[in-house]
């Protein structure tokens, strides 16, 4: 089985997995909470085909090359101001998206939204009053989201300098060093094209750090938007719901406005705060997260194969990938760090 077969197993395998979960809190809970649970999760899928969307158009440095991945669709372009950035190195590099890569990110989001849920109990005491204690699911739920992304990004994707070699319809980043200045090679599920004097397209292993904010911004605004639309119920008062509200727009509009071909230093240094606030709003109350919940394999496996999935690549040596230790250092501790957090709503430690 190829690494590509492989990792479409793991994305369908994820979502249905997802799907076992909200047709079990269909039987237990209603039809009306099961519904919910499948309202949000299709809707992750749509965000994030037209999240996809929008950056393929406004920041066209990567491409899904026909190969590793199959059953493409299409990219989204309704958008009111549909004004493509035709940049050479990426042009017409690709129209489609693969749905397994959608599935995950989908996947992904509602199990470690599901998790965070499970932690924080809003009876529980915090420095955040009782009807604001809800707002801890979001940042977390986008900081292992972003914890996840370190080592799969540059893991599943692949980068290489953009010359008239790789500037063609379906460019394809070759491993000759003497076709190209090849930057990182990776299992090439997508692929990254640098140009020699826009450094901000290779920050962490041939990956931009815009794709990192994204990975952080959308599932923050995601998690608050399910909260705001009664995922957990009714929010407890107006206040709440517009703190939740105010996430949502900040968090989606950051998300969206993150693909650029120029982005600033300025996106770096927020993106900086916006983690560093989110890490002083969750630990403070980690010591009252509950840790005895009855075990839901369901919420843990989605989120679990896409943290390991990775690094499993990354040892094996799949596809000869040309890796430094400091990835497999970030690689080994982030994994570490995702299986706590998914283990942590049903682990009693002292």
């Amino acid at each position: 089985m190829s690494w590509g077969v492989a990792y479409q197993v793991v994305a369908y395998a994820a979502f249905v997995i997802c799907l076992f979960a909200a047709v079990r809190i269909w039987i237990k809970s209603g039809w009306v909470q099961g519904l919910w649970q499948l309202v949000v999760l299709l809707g992750f899928v749509i965000v994030y085909w037209l999240l996809e969307s929008y950056a393929h158009l406004r920041a066209p440095f990567y491409t899904y090359p026909p190969g590793p991945l199959i059953y493409m669709i299409p990219y989204f372009t309704g958008f009111p101001t549909y004004a493509p950035v035709m940049d050479p190195c990426a042009t017409q590099a690709g129209s489609e998206i693969p749905l397994s890569v959608l599935l995950m990110e989908a996947s992904l989001t509602f199990g470690l939204l599901w998790t965070a849920r499970l932690l924080v109990v809003v009876t529980t005491p915090t420095f955040l009053p009782a009807p604001y204690r809800a707002l801890l699911i979001p940042f977390m739920t986008g900081l292992v989201a972003l914890l996840v992304d370190l080592p799969l990004d540059p893991i599943l994707s692949d980068s290489c300098e953009c010359t008239p070699v790789t500037n063609t319809v379906n460019p394809v980043c070759p491993h000759d060093a003497d076709e190209v200045d090849r930057q990182h090679g990776g299992l090439t599920f997508w692929q990254w094209f640098a140009e020699p004097e826009a450094k901000f397209l290779d920050q962490w292993y041939g990956v931009p750090m815009f794709n990192f904010a994204i990975w952080y911004c959308a599932p923050v605004a995601l998690a608050a938007s399910a909260i705001l639309l009664g995922w957990m119920g009714p929010v407890s008062s107006w206040l709440a719901a517009a703190i939740q509200a105010l996430i949502a727009f900040v968090f989606g509009v950051a998300a969206f406005t993150a693909p650029s071909t120029q982005p600033p230093k300025l996106q770096l240094a927020l993106m900086v705060l916006a983690i560093l606030v989110s890490l002083t709003i969750v630990f403070p109350a980690w010591s009252t997260f509950r840790r005895d919940n009855p075990f839901r394999w369901e919420f843990v496996v989605p989120s679990a194969l896409f943290a390991l999935f990775p690094l499993v690549a990354l040892l094996a040596g799949a596809n000869g990938m040309q890796t430094g230790s400091w990835l497999l250092v970030v690689s080994l501790v982030a994994t570490l760090l995702t299986l706590f957090f998914l283990i942590a709503p049903y682990w009693k430690w002292p």
